[in-house]
């Protein structure tokens, strides 16, 4: 079976699907039914601000949990990301998500 994540990973999917949940029933509460379909922007700034939220999520839990390894032959020690989704640290998810919501 595959590891899709390991650690904490799985929240990033869960943040970013909750959080675009969230802030469409907040904003068409607040400014109107329908308000959040019509307006690109309120998206944008929705995206923006929720990879912000996961970087730094992912910042503070792999520069907390991360374990050292160090190479017997150089002696050169290397930190792991102790959480990650498909291989990839969490703080890269933040990257990744919006450009894959701005390309369409």
């Amino acid at each position: 079976m595959l590891a899709i994540w390991k650690g904490k990973g799985w929240v990033v999917p869960a943040i970013f699907f909750a959080a675009f949940a969230d802030v469409q029933l907040f904003i068409d509460y607040f400014m109107g039914e329908g308000f959040y379909s019509d307006n690109r922007w309120v998206k944008v700034m929705a995206l923006v601000a929720v990879a912000i939220l996961v970087g730094v999520i992912g910042c503070l839990f792999n520069n907390r949990d991360g374990v050292i390894h160090v190479d017997s032959e150089t002696g050169k020690k290397t930190k792991s990301p102790a959480h990650t989704l498909l291989f990839l640290p969490i703080e890269v998810w933040a990257v990744i998500v919006p450009f894959i919501f701005f390309k369409r």
